[in-house]
């Protein structure tokens, strides 16, 4: 998940304010069977990590701290 957040890192904003993946959201991958899920954040949610422990339920990898997707998602294929 492309949130551009890697911009952010060395500052102090980087692991106070970063955007987070809903519960609501985390569920939905479940059901449509996403298996992975990487984001240019610290991580999908905060505690008492509710949105961790969804898609841990649905076996779901997170890849966090993710770098350089604006790159990716620009690239043609």
């Amino acid at each position: 998940m492309y949130f551009d957040w890697s911009t952010e890192f060395g500052k102090d904003d980087y692991y106070q304010n970063y955007p987070e993946i809903s519960p609501e959201l985390a569920v939905k991958l479940g059901e449509v069977g996403v298996n992975i899920v990487g984001m240019d954040t610290p991580s999908p949610d905060r505690a008492a990590y509710q949105t961790h422990k969804i898609l841990f339920k649905h076996d779901i990898l997170i890849i966090e701290n993710l770098i350089n997707l604006g790159k990716l998602a620009r690239q043609k294929f």
